[in-house]
């Protein structure tokens, strides 16, 4: 696994992730396991993540929306699949704020996934909107967003297998 973790700038599809590959194999369990209806990504980026987080939608069954300030690669699959109606152009914390507060309360059980610019403000602001039952995860674990950086009323999940293989993604569950 350690050769796999050093190849930080990965690829899916032909577009760049900034992922170990060890994540799509993770998150594929984390969707294989955990039932959800709504999947919020806070930082759409090359699109590359976005892309599998879409596909994942599709064969798992769950609405998908990503977030960021500048667009995405558009790849042929994601034209294909219309990603670009799901994607939103804006700043999180200004103009696209309510929109994801909106709908992160809709459905159940949403996950929220943080991986944008400033991942503590993220989950500070973002949070709160989980119910009961709702998930959260966050990219840059103990880089970029810390353990004191996480709500008391969130409760770590899907624990063994992310420190297994030295994953920077966290999951957690809205106690």
């Amino acid at each position: 696994m350690e050769h796999l973790q050093k190849w930080s700038e990965g690829l899916f599809l032909g577009i760049p992730i900034r992922q170990w590959q060890t994540d799509l194999w993770l998150w594929e369990k984390f969707f294989y396991d955990h039932k959800i209806k709504r999947f919020v990504e806070l930082g759409t980026g090359n699109g590359g993540m976005s892309l599998f987080f879409f596909l994942q939608s599709h064969q798992y069954y769950f609405d998908f929306y990503t977030f960021d300030i500048k667009l995405p690669i558009m790849s042929m699959v994601g034209e294909l699949l219309k990603l670009e109606e799901h994607f939103y152009l804006g700043d999180i914390f200004n103009e696209n704020e309510w929109r994801v507060a909106d709908i992160l309360s809709t459905a159940l059980p949403v996950m929220l996934y943080c991986d944008n610019g400033d991942k503590p403000k993220e989950v500070a602001t973002f949070a709160p909107y989980l119910k009961s039952g709702d998930y959260l995860a966050v990219h840059d674990w103990k880089v970029e967003i810390k353990p004191e950086n996480i709500p008391d009323y969130l409760e770590e999940c899907f624990t063994e297998l992310p420190d297994e293989v030295g994953s920077l993604t966290r999951w957690f569950v809205k106690k």
